[in-house]
């Protein structure tokens, strides 16, 4: 039998009884349980109940195969994110992509095609999520996460305040300045 969307089976004499019968009198079916779940899943024992019209009962045991064969339903969202003052990597879980995905049975392992993101992928990014329950049934979905860098770079070093002559070269230090997502171009103007 299989599990539909709320991970339940209904299972009537029909679906193992194989020609009871009696001598004498009509017969009634029935089963127990009468209901198979996801606790079930693989081989579950179903007892036949066969009672006669003088209420004489014989039962016996069938074993019926319960399969799950719904994939997860997905549902997943996407989100901005910043790069913090250090460069750290943005660490990425399942947990910030779900929207609600659900499955008959739970959903038990996800994947992301991604788990960091960091300053080399600054912009629009594309995340595959797939989840999978416990019979191995797939789905996957994307989302978007937009990496951004809000912090302007900061001066390590600044010179002081120089008059540089027509006939000098240059000032001989260079200002130096860093950035959480790596090198800093410096140029100097006149003022």
């Amino acid at each position: 039998v299989f599990l539909d969307q709320n991970g339940v089976a209904v299972i009537t004499p029909l679906i193992i009884n194989n020609g009871s019968y009696d001598a004498c009198s009509s017969i009634t079916l029935s089963v127990n349980p009468t209901t198979l779940t996801c606790a079930n899943l693989g081989n579950a024992i179903v007892t036949l109940i066969v009672t006669d019209g003088c209420n004489n009962i014989s039962s016996c045991n069938a074993t019926v195969k319960v399969t799950d064969a719904m994939p997860p339903k997905m549902s997943c969202q996407g989100f901005d994110a910043e790069i913090d003052a250090d460069g750290n990597p943005i660490v990425l879980s399942w947990q910030d992509f779900d929207n609600g995905s659900s499955d008959n049975c739970g959903i038990v392992d996800w994947d992301l095609s991604k788990t960091q993101l960091d300053c080399s992928n600054l912009g629009k990014n594309t995340i595959k999520i797939k989840a999978r329950d416990a019979s191995g049934n797939e789905s996957e979905c994307q989302a978007y996460v937009t990496v951004r860098d809000l912090l302007p770079p900061v001066f390590s070093f600044v010179l002081d305040d120089a008059t540089v002559y027509c006939d000098e070269n240059s000032a001989t230090d260079e200002p130096e300045a860093f950035d959480n997502c790596g090198l800093v171009g410096i140029s100097m103007v006149d003022a």
